[in-house]
């Protein structure tokens, strides 16, 4: 069961991570982005 949460925490973690990044990524350089 806890590595079940575990699982779900990290995922969460990298997903949260990875959007924030994106969006700086999207706002610095749209026209890469928007292809």
């Amino acid at each position: 069961m806890m590595c079940v949460f575990f699982s779900i925490f990290f995922f969460v973690s990298v997903t949260t991570f990875w959007s924030s990044k994106s969006a700086s990524i999207f706002k610095l350089s749209p026209v890469s982005v928007g292809k």
